[in-house]
């Protein structure tokens, strides 16, 4: 077994040199330059006196390059020197190989790291995007966009995620760019990547890509979404549901009070297990989706409550890696307005091969002669940033978004070059390649052993 309080001892002095040096190329060493550049007044001074520091200390910048590239092999070849000697488990001595014996060796010995904070948003779990002005104002359309941090294999934050703020900005909308509303392209970019020599590092992701709204009206996943298509042979019966105990034209109508297009599926005094449900197409596992519904109360409610969830076929309710229901609920109770959305991010494990329902179900029976309206049921598969970093999905409004409208979405991480997580992602690309260090809230290897 490697001595891994040993091992993180002297990785804890290399990995505190290499921050040391990267402060003074990276800080100190133009903050010098700055206060003798600013000694010198007038133009004449700096253009004879001071013209080349900057230049100067650029070179000293790049010239520490190598330095740290030392402490790197350094740090790299401790591990190399305690897998040798550990004579019981003869192991190659590459990278991944290396990686993989650390993370065995520290399960054995319930040794750990400490688990970063992270968050998008200011959120652990997910969050909306917020606007941003733009030159033509703030955004026109009325959809959001959700960004989620959570790891859907583990259940956990991405704490490999790069502290940066990730911008979202239409570039083709439905108004002048012939798209259909709910469709519309956006470029997604963030902070410029930087190498790992980089005194900088760990800068941004450098994403510069444009993608498409997809929702769920869209995509094969889930058929008659927005309730668009009803049967011309079962009067108030919506095309691709299944219907459990709801009775058309009695507590199941078609109504033209929709958010979106052309209508909208009425509950009225639906009686507990009243359901809608459909298997979903398409659906895979170790995946983040988006799930959503819009309703509205036409008059006061006084009772009710409505669960959306993913059953298996037996109707129990499916769970996350962490054993969280993938369900949510909406309180039907409350006065008369308009369409109020509720959404939450599923974040499915991987292997999940059961047969899956999305299902629209009331679970606390509604009070008769009440009614309330339903809407765009939204099931999307969520986009990945990069490996180890955030995925996000776009949730459209009744009023599609416009040419420049912008979204940010901010991400924070403290597992940066001083702790033991962000380090080892430096040296080995830990994160490109999902590897699970073990981490903790409480970790037997603190990261003030980096100094």
């Amino acid at each position: 077994m490697l001595d891994i309080p040993d091992l993180t001892t002297k990785w804890g002095h290399i990995f505190g040199g290499v921050n040391e040096f990267d402060t003074f190329r990276g800080t100190t060493n133009f903050a010098r330059a700055d206060t003798i550049s600013a000694d010198y007044t007038t133009a004449t001074e700096q253009r004879l006196a001071a013209e080349g520091l900057y230049t100067q200390m650029e070179g000293v910048d790049t010239s520490l390059q190598s330095t740290v590239s030392y402490f790197f092999e350094l740090a790299k070849s401790t591990l190399t020197l305690a897998a040798k000697e550990d004579s019981n488990y003869p192991i190659a001595l590459d990278d991944d190989s290396l990686i993989a014996k650390l993370i065995s060796d520290m399960l054995a010995q319930t040794k750990t790291f400490k688990l970063p904070t992270t968050t998008i948003g200011g959120s652990s779990v997910s969050a909306d995007a917020t606007a941003v002005t733009t030159l033509q104002g703030v955004p026109f359309g009325t959809g959001i966009i959700v960004g989620s941090i959570v790891e859907p294999r583990t259940g956990v934050v991405k704490y490999y995620s790069l502290a940066e703020t990730i911008s979202l900005k239409c570039t083709l909308d439905s108004y002048t760019g012939g798209l259909a509303s709910g469709n519309e392209a956006f470029a997604v970019q963030s902070y410029a990547s930087v190498d790992v020599l980089d005194s900088d590092w760990p800068k941004g992701s450098g994403i510069n890509t444009t993608v498409n709204s997809v929702p769920s009206s869209s995509s094969a996943m889930l058929g008659n979404a927005y309730f668009d298509n009803w049967s011309t042979s079962v009067t108030n019966t919506p095309l691709s549901w299944t219907l459990g105990i709801l009775v058309p034209g009695t507590t199941l109508f078609q109504d033209t009070d929709a958010y979106i297009n052309s209508y909208a599926a009425k509950f009225t005094a639906a009686i507990v297990n009243s359901e809608l449900k459909q298997t979903l197409t398409g659906f895979v596992g170790n995946t983040n989706y988006l799930a959503a519904i819009r309703v509205k109360r036409p008059g006061g409610i006084t009772g009710g409550v409505l669960t959306i969830a993913l059953r298996d076929q037996f109707g129990t309710i499916l769970t996350d890696a962490l054993g969280a229901a993938l369900s949510f609920t909406v309180t039907l109770t409350g006065a008369a307005g308009g369409y109020l959305l509720t959404k939450k991010v599923f974040s499915i494990p991987r292997g999940f091969s059961t047969q899956v329902f999305l299902s629209v179900k009331v679970t606390t029976a509604m009070v008769a002669a009440e009614s309330i309206l339903i809407d765009t049921v939204e099931l999307i598969p969520m986009n990945n940033l990069y490996v180890g970093g955030p995925d996000y999905a776009f949730l459209p409004g009744n009023v599609g978004w416009a040419k420049n409208d912008t979204y940010t979405l901010e991400v924070a991480n403290t597992g940066g070059k001083t702790t033991f997580v962000g380090c080892l992602n430096r040296l080995y690309g830990v994160g490109a390649t999902a590897v699970d260090l073990p981490v903790n809230v409480a970790p037997s290897e603190a990261d003030t052993k980096i100094v």
